[in-house]
């Protein structure tokens, strides 16, 4: 069920992970270099002035009187400005050329929908301590880790669980593209189609795609929460369980989308994503159906960590986030079982 990159694929993987990380880092520069600066006459005086914009509002700063100083630092941002712009565009050309390359030798794997809303989550300002990926999505970000692809049984879906944690407050960051403060308006901004269904934890677009919001059940359920949802937004169905991936280390791995073109997914530790599938599993209450690709999941990525990430060894200090019980014999099913079994 799992197989590892062939050499020619290990290598564009790697060459996309090295072309992705310039233009990260030509990103942030340009993050960091936003604003204009240009000479304003105020009161008879020429003033080099840096406008820029905060909280959505226009600002500006005044640096000085025009003089051989501040046009001096007028000409350098502006220069190095022109320099990043065309620095940034070289290598998103060259990320574009890289993923063709990507495609054709089999490693695009993140279905196109589940990269776009991943994004749109992220340009809303909802990062790694908001939002992890669980579910069946979250093979894909492991089998990257291990530096391979599962089978295609293994990880097909049409629904990507998006578990968020209500313990701070929810903000979006709004955008151009991103008129609505609402999760809805987040999966909208990715595709237009996206609309709520009657479970009201649930979206679907036209081709049928689901993305479900849900969080961890609380003791008491009706305790107080930071994250309230707005008026016809969707709404976080509380799940037993979650509150284990919830507090689980989140981990950020780039994987490939069907075009070719890398994204960052922040997913569970595979190791407590293994155990809860495989508690998942053993619920007298689950569908037949579902406890079994919940423990054929558990133990392909138990295997996976104990073949491929023998950094991240099943130990109970490592998973004291999760109940002591549940681990032990979690441990004991992943080592009894036989490598194809477990695989």
């Amino acid at each position: 069920m799992f197989t590892p990159l062939s050499l020619r694929q290990a290598r564009e993987f790697t060459d996309t992970m090295q072309a992705f990380d310039g233009v990260q880092e030509v990103t942030e520069r340009q993050r960091a270099n936003r604003g204009t600066l240009t000479f304003r006459v105020t009161n008879g005086h020429d003033y080099l002035v840096k406008w820029y914009y905060q909280d959505e509002l226009r600002k500006a700063k005044v640096i000085g009187k025009r003089s051989p100083q501040t046009e001096a630092i007028e000409r350098d941002f502006n220069q190095s400005r022109k320099a990043l712009d065309a620095r940034a565009k070289s290598l998103r050309t060259n990320l574009e050329k890289q993923a063709k390359l990507n495609v054709a030798v089999g490693i695009a794997r993140l279905p196109l929908v589940s990269a776009r809303i991943i994004r749109a989550f992220e340009r809303a300002g909802i990062g790694s301590e908001r939002l992890k990926i669980v579910g069946t999505h979250a093979l894909y970000a492991y089998e990257a880790m291990a530096g391979g692809i599962f089978d295609a049984g293994l990880v097909a879906t049409q629904d990507i669980d998006l578990l968020l944690d209500p313990r701070a407050p929810l903000r979006f960051i709004v955008s151009d593209d991103l008129k609505e403060e609402t999760l809805l308006g987040v999966l909208r901004s990715a595709d237009r189609s996206f609309d709520a269904t009657r479970q009201p934890f649930r979206a679907r677009n036209k081709d049928g795609f689901l993305v479900d919001i849900i969080k961890p059940e609380r003791a008491p359920p009706w305790k107080n929460e930071a994250f309230e949802a707005g008026t016809g937004d969707l709404q976080p169905s509380p799940i037993s369980g979650l509150q284990w991936l919830e507090n689980a280390q989140a981990l950020a791995q780039t994987v490939i989308d069907a075009k070719g073109l890398p994204v960052v997914m922040n997913v569970p530790d595979p190791r407590a994503f293994a155990i809860h599938k495989y508690w998942l599993s053993q619920r007298p209450d689950r569908e037949p159906a579902k406890a079994r690709r919940d423990k054929a999941q558990a133990f392909a990525v138990a295997n996976l960590v104990i073949s491929e990430l023998k950094h991240l060894p099943f130990d109970g200090r490592s998973l004291r986030m999760l109940p002591r019980e549940i681990v032990a014999d979690a441990i004991a099913a992943f080592r009894k079982a036989k490598p194809e079994t477990a695989t």
